[in-house]
């Protein structure tokens, strides 16, 4: 057997891309320190590297060669995957010429005013009314310390919003808003 014969037993379906998804992390940690995260504490001592983008789209050209039609699409699993402007932008161009759908988790405020508006609404209402046929998922978090109330239910008025604004540019748009739990060994934990 080859590594290859085993890719089909991976699929991330949070987004509904073709299969065979093939996974790719371009980076290994994340540079944020949220102190309900326990990543910092027990992944890469808490630090932040990520890969160059040629590195990166010579792996997914090598898998695509090998298995010509067979790869449906790329899942980007990284913590924060829209990080370095440069290096998102030639990550994007090159991935155009490999013209296979890919998706990605990522951070809505690591976008640069350049590339979208300043807030984070603006840049979600952005992305959802600028681009047609696309696939967004939006997750939040609920009760998180400070939080006031009816901040979550706003949140979910929002992302309906959203929903609605993005069915118009025939994009999906689907959510989920989930409780912050303190992990023992975070800061959170121990704050609280």
């Amino acid at each position: 057997y080859s590594p290859y014969s085993y890719l089909h037993n991976y699929y991330d379906p949070s987004m509904r891309t073709p299969y065979t998804q093939l996974t790719v992390s371009t980076s290994r940690g994340c540079p944020f320190k949220c102190t309900y995260c326990q990543w910092p504490n027990v992944i890469n001592n808490g630090q932040y590297r990520s890969r160059s983008a040629a590195n990166v789209l010579d792996e997914i050209m090598e898998v695509k060669n090998t298995l010509g039609g067979n790869l449906g699409s790329i899942f980007f699993d990284d913590d924060t995957w829209n990080l370095g402007k440069r290096r998102i932008e030639e990550l994007c161009n090159g991935l155009k010429d490999i013209g296979l759908p890919w998706t990605m988790m990522g951070r809505i405020d690591t976008s640069k005013p350049e590339l979208y508006t300043t807030d984070a609404y603006n840049n979600l209402n952005y992305i959802v009314t600028n681009f047609k046929n696309m696939e967004f998922h939006f997750t939040t978090m609920k009760n998180l310390p400070g939080e006031k109330p009816g901040s979550w239910q706003k949140d979910q008025e929002i992302l309906k919003e959203l929903q609605t604004l993005g069915a118009k540019n025939n994009n999906t748009v689907h959510w989920q808003i989930s409780d912050c739990i303190p992990f023992p060994g975070t800061e959170l934990w121990e704050e609280l």
